[in-house]
Parts: C-alpha cells; sequence; structure tokens
C-alpha cells in the first residue's frame, strides 16, 4: 500500500507500475483523480479506483509544460488523513514504479 500524508502535501499524480516502459507490458497507469486518457506514448492511464480514501481534485486551468500530456497532471487525489492505494499486482513480481507530480493546488511558492 502507498501512503502519503497531507503534512508533507504528498499527492501522487499519476502512477505506473510496469516492468518496462514498453506499452504493451504496462500493468497499471493510473491517472490519480482524474478520467480515463490515452498520452501521447500510448499509455493508456486508468481512472484511480484502487484509492483507499481522499478527495479527488482537478484544476483544467492550470498550464503543465514541459510535456506532451499536460492533462494528466492537473488532477490529484488528496486527503486531511492517511490515505492510500490497493492495487492488485502479483507478490511474485518484480515492478518498477514510477510517481510523477505536479503541484496544483497550492499557486503561490511556499504556500501549505
Amino acid at each position: 500500500m502507498l501512503v502519503g500524508f497531507w503534512q508533507l502535501l504528498i499527492i501522487f499524480i499519476n502512477i505506473i507500475l510496469s516492468l518496462s516502459l514498453d506499452p504493451t507490458t504496462v500493468v497499471l497507469a493510473m491517472n490519480t483523480g482524474g478520467i480515463t486518457y490515452v498520452s501521447a506514448y500510448g499509455f493508456t492511464y486508468s481512472p484511480d479506483t484502487y484509492n483507499t480514501q481522499g478527495s479527488s481534485y482537478f484544476d483544467g486551468s492550470q498550464t503543465i509544460t514541459q510535456t506532451l500530456n499536460g492533462y494528466i497532471y492537473q488532477s490529484e487525489r488528496v486527503s486531511t488523513g492517511t490515505w492510500g492505494y490497493d492495487i492488485p499486482v502479483s507478490p511474485d513480481g518484480t515492478y518498477v514504479l514510477i510517481l510523477e507530480f505536479a503541484e496544483i493546488f497550492w499557486t503561490v511558492t511556499g504556500n501549505m
């Protein structure tokens, strides 16, 4: 289970569990707080149905630069308490976990 704490403002934007970066072997690509999205690289991001708590937040007015997939950075999951994900994967596997982040809630540096 992945766990985030509000005090640290850890926002899981999207999570990719993969054996490699080949789109045919991706176990899960998740658009945290968002809807289904197909990236410029062919990854299909699904909604984050494996979350244990928290609420989603979307801000389509944010311009996310230096990526071809800005849409997946416009949503997030937040909570004032402990929360996480229960992602069903085989315990016998070896996985690469890629976390990508963008802060879209606080718009002023140092604001928390």
